[in-house]
């Protein structure tokens, strides 16, 4: 058999310490890494006109070898059977009862803890200092290759329900990062490891550093408005939350009191359905089903003209991006009228309200 490594750091990290394997945890430095675009080249486009194809290597990633030791198991304890003692006066043995407190204490231990036990989390930061993309990975005991494809973090687009709150939760992905040196930290449980890691651009393609940078800046200007959005539907759905919790209160109230809070209520559902439906459309559709005017397939239609390039999107990709946050704006606009007119007039009712929570009840009479 013939084997091709284009990765020896396992090996040689082992030639430099012959105790490097004994380690809990360790990274070693990964190769470079390049921004390669998949577009195709120029000419034939034809794979049948004698046009050789190969299988080309995992491309434009960063791979980072992560090694985890096997974690020194304690020594097992021996539960004492049971052991007899002396005779009671009736002549019966007596037992002594063992508790194994190892066994108890590890069947008391929450599914969750033990889920987040081999979970590792990757930071990335650039030159100036500022985090460019975290994310987190599960790992094995052993070598692990852990890849990162060049990409910054995203934009976390609006959503029909209320987003969780969970900070532990992966941002999304966004465009790819510039080329530099990146500094890339690891942390595993109590065990923290760093490295570097150059990202080079593709020496294939003649784009000056200056047109890439001024991609970015366009992305990260575009993605502010989306920002905005995704805090206005959060705060859409918080609402939405307050009215089902106004409904539950009303249980015991007076029914002249219900009826007018629900109507109340029903008019703010209604005014939160008609913005969401601006934008994601209405849910349980059937038939042909046509979304090309919707805001969300808008906003998809400018952000797609960011992805595999690496300048400035052209003049139709800035016409989608320029249709796309008219229609963004005019939907932080029927936001912020919801709340500052009809939620306002909305909460004051409702504060007015002489709530009971308990409803009030009459002693039983004995006869």
């Amino acid at each position: 058999a013939l084997w091709v490594l284009d990765d020896l750091a396992p090996f040689e990290a082992k030639a430099k310490d012959a105790k490097f394997y004994e380690k809990p945890f360790a990274v070693l430095p990964p190769q470079d890494a390049y921004l390669v675009t998949n577009r195709s080249v120029d000419g034939i486009r034809f794979i049948g006109q004698s046009e050789f194809v190969g299988q080309n290597k995992y491309w434009r990633t960063a791979n980072f070898n992560v090694w985890k030791s096997k974690p020194v198991t304690a020594p097992k304890t021996e539960v004492k059977k049971e052991k007899p003692k002396e005779k009671d006066k009736k002549g019966n043995k007596l037992v002594e009862t063992v508790i194994d407190t190892v066994s108890m204490k590890r069947d008391t231990l929450s599914k969750d803890s033990t889920k987040k036990e081999n979970i590792l989390k990757v930071v990335i930061i650039n030159a100036e200092g500022d985090t460019v993309r975290n994310f987190s990975k599960k790992i094995l005991d052993g070598m692990n290759k852990v890849a990162w494809s060049l990409e910054s973090n995203g934009i976390k687009l609006p959503e029909r329900r209320r987003q969780s709150s969970d900070e532990e939760k992966d941002p999304p992905s966004g465009p790819d990062v510039l080329p530099g040196k990146y500094a890339v930290y690891f942390k595993y449980n109590e065990y923290v490891d760093s490295t570097m890691v150059d990202v080079k651009m593709d020496p294939r393609q003649k784009v000056s550093i200056r047109a890439i940078k001024a991609k970015d800046t366009a992305y990260r200007a575009f993605a502010q408005k989306l920002n905005n959005l995704n805090t206005g539907f959060q705060q859409l759905n918080e609402a939405r939350e307050s009215i089902r919790i106004v409904e539950a209160l009303l249980t015991h109230q007076r029914d002249s009191i219900k009826k007018e809070v629900n109507l109340l209520s029903s008019k703010m559902q209604s005014k939160i359905d008609s913005i969401i439906i601006s934008y994601f459309g209405k849910m349980d559709e059937k038939g042909y089903l046509s979304h090309k005017e919707l805001t969300s397939n808008k906003v998809n239609n400018a952000l797609s003209y960011y992805d595999n390039r690496f300048e400035e999107p052209g003049q139709n990709g800035k016409w989608a991006e320029q249709v796309a946050t008219k229609e963004v704006e005019q939907i932080i606009k029927s936001i912020n009228n919801f709340f500052t007119t009809h939620w306002v007039s909305y909460q004051e009712r409702v504060k007015k309200l002489n709530t009971t929570i308990f409803k009030e009840r009459e002693p039983l009479k004995i006869e």
